[in-house]
């Protein structure tokens, strides 16, 4: 069995000097063979030659279609696996064009169809899924579109090495002008790959003047950052005199006379501004951008995004940190491509406009995200839980006060968003015939998802002093109705005692409970279960419970103890956390100290002692307990 294999070109074409070289390299004589993954070949590759690159993506749709995937999953998956699989065989070799609009096909019947494989509306154009999201897309990246660009980078490898054994061979058979230079029949793999990468280098290079020979006036790049083909001013017709710009420079200097036959007035003055740099012999390119930290690749996308001039829509979503199914829907919602009675009756699948609740007007974005009279219920409602949600008349002017939402106060236009988002589904389980949401269910899940949420917020490099440079509210809010809110705090002296802090509020009554720990993360959890104090009595018909602190890593440690022992039985969970399973809901939130003033004062007074107040008016209540809580109990809206 031969270990090396060797391929010889066309022209060795005699049999007995193809033997005398095997023999002599004992190499085995192939007519084709792989490398890295590429097939080398004596003739043209056909879609034939890449059926592996396709069977590998249909593999991988016959697995994820077995499986319930969201909309937002299958996204993801298309973006990081099956549109990655083709990159590299499409930038090494020349795949045909065909098996590229095939694998996109893939991609765009995989995300729009059913689990079953049956057709679905497409409610969003392959163009738009593939443009930036700072530009109104969803970030994918066709491989039909991009192919110029992942080859781009051999381009410029053939410009700054040129003296690398490959490039001198190129050159000694088809030249050194690569920018004018034409793919003809029988050129080599090779430089088909590096020709067609060079118009997309164009959109990320200038050129440095010497004697602008090399230089095309109008299509290159010399002045600034873009060509004369693109600057909205006045240029002449220059075909009667050529487009190179030598014609423009006379010794050694631009030639002004000859400059404003051919230009405007301001056009010429910037143009002089252009140096001519007398230490080239030769024009040379350089990148417009030196330093980026960005593949050639990443630079032509974001050069070919901003060419696009359309507003960078989708800072401020990120800014709001929703849930991917919240920020899909908004997005979707933003570009009309929600299946609304407006939308269908548009694209004529429905005769029906008005909204399926009953609301007796048209069911389109405007109604959607402002309109809807149970969303204004809900907004009204959680209102009245003090969560100081505005309430919009159209959907743009929704859209402009989310934007500053996401600068000033972050986890209301969260919270705005996600109940918008729940309103819909409860929606659609009406269309399907399921039982429709409550509006306290929609508004106590909007407030536990954008709780949950907001914690990516935090900045916690510091272990005791972790607050948001933006919080929710610098005040205390009550938890809403038939909910309890448990605020914790600790306390450390310097020689590790340790004071752990509880005040459980309800509707109905104020309860405290302050507990002497080793300095431990534990021990606040261990604060928290104090419940048992009292019996389950103090949970009444609660619907869920709000473990509120003002340190992070607190409330982070909580809450991923408790999701993490989410999946295991009641009887095996963590004795500390336990009690939490008998709550429909449960949200560890992070507060500003001002709103945890009274857990702060039960933690410093559990330095001392361990004691627990379940009446405000019991005896040895301190007062400065009471004068804080009045306090609390006066700043409410």
């Amino acid at each position: 069995m031969h270990k090396y294999v060797i391929l010889l070109g066309k022209f060795v074409d005699l049999k007995k000097k193809k033997k005398a070289i095997s023999r002599m390299l004992d190499f085995k004589v192939v007519k084709e063979l792989s490398y890295i993954g590429v097939k080398v070949a004596l003739r043209r590759l056909v879609a034939a030659d890449f059926q592996s690159m396709l069977e590998r993506a249909l593999n991988k749709l016959n697995t994820w279609s077995n499986k319930f995937i969201l909309l937002e999953g299958r996204l993801v998956l298309v973006k990081s696996v099956l549109l990655s699989i083709p990159i590299f065989l499409a930038t090494h070799s020349l795949v045909p064009m065909g098996v590229l609009y095939e694998i996109d096909k893939m991609c765009r019947d995989f995300i729009w169809h059913k689990k079953d494989g049956k057709f679905a509306l497409h409610y969003v154009a392959w163009i738009v899924l593939c443009k930036s999201k700072n530009h109104g897309g969803h970030g994918l990246h066709s491989i039909v579109s991009k192919v110029g660009s992942i080859r781009a980078k051999f381009s410029w490898n053939f410009i700054v090495n040129p003296k690398s054994l490959l490039n001198r061979s190129l050159k000694a058979k088809y030249g050194s002008d690569i920018w004018n230079a034409e793919i003809k029949r029988g050129c080599s793999s090779t430089w088909k790959i590096i020709v067609n990468g060079i118009m997309s280098l164009r959109l990320i290079v200038r050129w440095d003047v010497a004697n602008g020979e090399s230089i095309n006036a109008l299509n290159d790049v010399w002045i600034i950052d873009r060509s004369l083909k693109r600057w909205p001013t006045y240029v002449a017709e220059l075909e009667g005199m050529g487009y190179g710009l030598n014609n423009f420079i006379s010794d050694g200097l631009w030639d002004e006379e000859q400059l404003r036959r051919y230009f405007g007035k301001y056009l010429v003055e910037l143009i002089l501004q252009v140096p001519i740099n007398f230490g080239l012999i030769n024009d040379r390119v350089e990148m417009k951008a030196k330093i980026t930290g960005k593949t050639i690749a990443g630079m032509i996308s974001e050069n070919l995004a901003d060419v696009s001039g359309e507003d960078k829509l989708w800072n401020w979503v990120r800014n709001l940190k929703v849930r991917p199914c919240v920020h899909l829907f908004w997005w979707r919602l933003c570009i009309d491509a929600i299946p609304s009675n407006a939308f269908l009756s548009h694209k004529r699948l429905s005769n029906q406009v008005s909204c399926p609740k009953g609301c007796g007007v048209m069911e389109d974005e405007n109604h959607i995200a402002a309109g809807c009279f149970l969303l204004i219920l809900m907004i009204k409602l959680l209102n009245k839980w003090s969560f100081q949600v505005p309430i919009f008349s159209s959907f743009w002017g929704c859209i402009n006060k989310l934007k500053s939402l996401s600068l000033n106060n972050p986890f209301v236009g969260n919270l705005y968003c996600t109940a918008v988002f729940l309103s819909w589904k409860s929606r659609n389980k009406r269309i399907h015939g399921e039982k429709e949401d409550g509006v306290v269910y929609i508004a106590t899940n909007a407030i536990y998802f954008a709780s949950v949420t907001s914690l990516t917020y935090i900045h916690s490099g510091i272990w005791d002093a972790n607050q948001l440079l933006q919080l929710p509210s610098d005040s205390w809010h009550p938890p809403p109705p038939e909910w309890i809110k448990v605020n914790v705090d600790g306390s450390l002296t310097r020689s590790n005692r340790a004071g752990v802090g509880r005040v459980q509020i309800s509707q109905r009554k104020v309860f405290a409970c302050i507990w002497l720990y080793g300095v431990t993360l534990e021990c606040i959890s261990g604060g928290i279960n104090g419940y048992s104090f009292v019996g389950k009595d103090w949970m009444g018909e609660a619907r869920g419970i709000i473990i509120e602190g003002g340190n992070y890593n607190v409330i982070k440690y909580l809450q991923r103890s408790f999701e993490g022992s989410k999946a295991k039985p009641k009887d095996l969970l963590d004795s500390h956390l336990a009690f939490l399973k008998d709550f429909d809901q449960v949200i560890f939130s992070f507060c500003n100290r001002n709103c945890n003033k009274l857990a702060d004062l039960c933690a410093n007074y559990a330095l001392f002692n361990n004691f627990i107040y379940d009446d405000v008016s019991s005896v040895g209540i301190p007062s400065s307990f009471v004068s804080l809580l009045k306090e609390e109990c006066d700043g409410l809206p």
